[in-house]
């Protein structure tokens, strides 16, 4: 027969049980690195409607990568012929919760080479419940080579993208 304390520890150690595992199975499913914070680290299939300005009414598919640390790389952006894009680089931040945003920049060139502008394309991120989607909002200026901005290329957009998984 089990004593008083033997019984009051016992159903101590299943209370507490029962209570770590219903925690972790309300952890986020996102993990980067042991940490249970949602992440964008990865690589990303990018669907990107634009919405105004300089692109509005198109849409295209793109890559993107986020690194750890806050390092962002993604596909050259599409430009009408004749010029051509650089890769996009920059940076992204955890605003907190399921929020984020990036920062990223491309050099535009003509067809000998020349830089002829720089776009930068600032986005609010929300990642999706299961970690494995999110939604965006853009807003992206044309610079000249001296950094000026040019009139009329401004204009925005939005994104649906697919982390991708093995």
């Amino acid at each position: 027969m089990m004593t008083t304390k033997r019984i009051s520890f016992v159903l101590l150690a299943t209370a507490l049980m029962f209570i770590f595992i219903a925690g972790q199975n309300n952890q986020s499913s996102v993990k980067a690195s042991g940490d249970s914070a949602p992440q964008l680290e990865g690589s990303w299939v990018d669907n990107v409607t634009g919405v105004s300005g300089f692109g509005a009414g198109s849409t295209h598919k793109n890559l993107s990568t986020y690194s750890r640390g806050g390092g962002l790389v993604t596909l050259p952006a599409p430009v009408p012929p004749p010029l051509q894009s650089s890769a996009g680089h920059g940076t992204w931040i955890h605003k907190g919760g399921r929020d984020f945003a990036y920062t990223c920049l491309f050099f535009l060139y003509d067809p000998s080479g020349q830089h002829v502008f720089t776009v930068k394309l600032h986005e609010d991120i929300t990642l999706g419940e299961g970690g494995n989607e999110y939604d965006g909002i853009s807003s992206f200026d044309v610079f000249d080579p001296a950094g000026n901005l040019v009139p009329g290329f401004s204009g925005g957009g939005t994104t649906h993208c697919t982390r991708i998984t093995d």
